[in-house]
């Protein structure tokens, strides 16, 4: 239903949408998405399971339909400035630590190395953190998500027991959700980012969907009817795309329970 519509939204929500990096041993440098192919359907269980939060800039993991799959490999030096190892990080996802240069600035020496993305390690206590383009001139290819200062810890730990072994670090990094941009105005949602949830679960910055809603009560992103019907209370009577009506209650709950 197009046209001019009353401006009905839900109450923003907080909504934090992870990354969830599941790290693996493999005793050879395989192909990266045969390896995961086949680690999913032996169900292979994972050396480490671990929350990361998505950058503030760069592609998002949430827009790469199976996630990212590719090896390990440590930069040298760990913040990742004036790389000395960029050889060993090609085809591979990086492995940085917090300080010395900017995070966009850490990313782009990744992707110049030809990594496919980064994992950058915090090294305070601040916890979720999202990071940021302070530079806001880098052209940034490659996904990046930061891990939180114990998680980095551990994935360190895992490199060194494959350096032993003579094995590697596989990393298949995916979105928890895929709601984690406005589909309004493609901005990617940052860590707590007030978002309003419509009935058919999609996230929107408030000021977006508003717009939006006064010139359509579809959802942008599945065309579903999402004004509430006259007359409705806390559960309004809304309809899906083809027409047929259901119960919702619009309400503000995170896009992880």
């Amino acid at each position: 239903r197009a046209g001019s519509c009353p401006q009905t939204t839900p109450p923003p929500l907080q909504v934090s949408p992870f990354v969830e990096l599941r790290a693996y041993l493999s005793s050879e440098a395989v192909e990266p998405a045969a390896a995961v192919a086949r680690i999913l359907r032996e169900q292979t269980k994972p050396e480490l399971v671990l929350d990361a939060t998505n950058s503030a800039f760069g592609p998002a993991l949430s827009f790469l339909p199976h996630g990212l799959a590719a090896l390990l490999a440590q930069a040298s030096p760990v913040e990742g400035a004036n790389l000395q190892n960029p050889e060993e990080l090609a085809g591979k996802i990086g492995l940085m630590r917090r300080g010395g240069i900017a995070f966009s600035a850490k990313v782009i020496c990744g992707q110049r190395a030809a990594a496919v993305g980064v994992i950058v390690s915090q090294t305070g206590d601040v916890w979720p953190f999202t990071m940021t383009d302070s530079t806001g001139d880098l052209d940034v290819q490659i996904p990046s998500v930061m891990v939180a200062a114990a998680a980095g810890m551990k994935l360190e730990q895992l490199l060194a027991r494959a350096r032993q072994d003579s094995s590697h670090v596989l990393i298949h990094a995916t979105a928890h959700h895929t709601n984690s941009s406005c589909a309004v105005c493609l901005e990617l949602f940052q860590v707590d980012t007030d978002a309003v949830q419509l009935p058919c679960d999609h996230h929107f910055h408030e000021v977006c969907i508003a717009k939006w809603l006064a010139k359509s009560s579809a959802c942008p992103c599945c065309r579903r009817d999402c004004l509430p019907a006259a007359g409705g209370g806390g559960e309004e009577a809304v309809h899906d795309a083809t027409g047929a009506q259901r119960e919702d209650f619009i309400g503000g709950t995170s896009m992880f329970g």
